[in-house]
Parts: structure tokens; C-alpha cells; sequence
């Protein structure tokens, strides 16, 4: 799930893309790694479960698409 969800997002590994996530200062040791993969999963299955049920990703939820910086444009 991880790795798909990396290569997807265009990142290099499960790390890198780990090294995106608003918590990725958590990450201090192999159990605050494990606990980070679990929020990752459950978030994950979440948006797909909502997603199936109403047709559609919910409102916030970038289904699997990488999100483009937003810039002033003038």
C-alpha cells in the first residue's frame, strides 16, 4: 500500500514520501516509524472506503494524485 502510494505521488521510496507528511517530525525511533505507517494506512483505507461508498474522494482527500504547489500567478 505504502509503496504504491509512493510511486503514485512520484517519490523515490516510503521514506520520502514519509518525509511529506505535515507529522514526519514524529518519526524518532522504529516505533513512532511503525505508528506514523499505522495513521498512513488507516487515513488511506478511510478516503477508499468513502470514496466506494459515495462515488467519489471525499472533500480535502487528493486520491492518490500528487497535490501541485500552488503559486502566484500575476
Amino acid at each position: 500500500m505504502a509503496v504504491e502510494e509512493a510511486e503514485s505521488l512520484g517519490c523515490k521510496n516510503v521514506a520520502d514520501m514519509i518525509a511529506g507528511f505535515r507529522r514526519a517530525d514524529m518519526v524518532e525511533n522504529i516505533g513512532t516509524f511503525k505508528n506514523l505507517m499505522v495513521w498512513f494506512a488507516c487515513e488511506k483505507l478511510a478516503w477508499e472506503m468513502a470514496r466506494d461508498l459515495s462515488g467519489r474522494a471525499p472533500p480535502g482527500i487528493r486520491g492518490g494524485k500528487a497535490r501541485k504547489p500552488r503559486g502566484r500567478t500575476v
